[in-house]
């Protein structure tokens, strides 16, 4: 015979739902587990039907077991949307990380790819557009650091702050002013 006193300690709990009692299925999921188990369907629905006492106490314990199982049913849901999200912006940040070319400085690469992931996450750009967005950023972080010859020519850049002469104090920016008005 059926424990009632039992199923009715469990379900005064408010942590169990039927399918836990008859078929031994853990709230929010997982696997299968005998000790789970206290009555078979077939004896809890004949006592509820042959008992109205505890039909009443049954029918009034799972009125709001609807409103759980669609909070864990969603929660599984949103928590398979998060992490799907999150492999896929893992796998973008790799995918920008191995387009930026060899001969970039570090730091440089590390700028290139959290501005191109900021785009991304922003919204800004898709995934289909990062090749191009990596090409603009490596571009602009070339024009943040100077080149240490000219474009054309072999004659190196002189910054204005830098010593006209090995053995004087004189900055280059100072003989360009003084060169072109005196």
């Amino acid at each position: 015979m059926m424990p009632k006193v039992r199923i009715k300690e469990i379900l005064a709990t408010n942590k169990v739902i039927l399918g836990q009692i008859m078929h031994g299925k853990p709230t929010g999921g997982g696997a299968f587990s005998a000790k789970l188990v206290v009555a078979s369907p077939r004896d809890l629905y004949h006592a509820r039907a042959t008992d109205p006492e505890f039909d009443r106490f049954i029918a009034g314990t799972i009125i709001n077991s609807g409103r759980l199982g669609q909070r864990v049913r969603h929660g599984k849901i949103r928590a398979r949307i998060a992490r799907a999200k999150a492999d896929e912006d893992a796998q973008s940040y790799f995918a920008v990380q191995a387009m930026i070319p060899r001969w970039v400085p570090e730091q440089d690469k590390f700028d290139v790819v959290n501005d191109v992931m900021a785009e991304l996450i922003a919204g800004k750009i898709t995934r289909d557009q990062l090749r191009e967005r990596v090409k603009f950023h490596v571009a602009e972080a070339n024009k943040m650091s100077a080149p240490k010859f000219r474009k054309f020519g072999d004659a190196k850049l002189v910054s204005l702050d830098e010593l006209a002469f090995d053995d004087g104090s004189t900055r280059v920016g100072d003989t360009v002013s003084r060169g072109l008005w005196d």
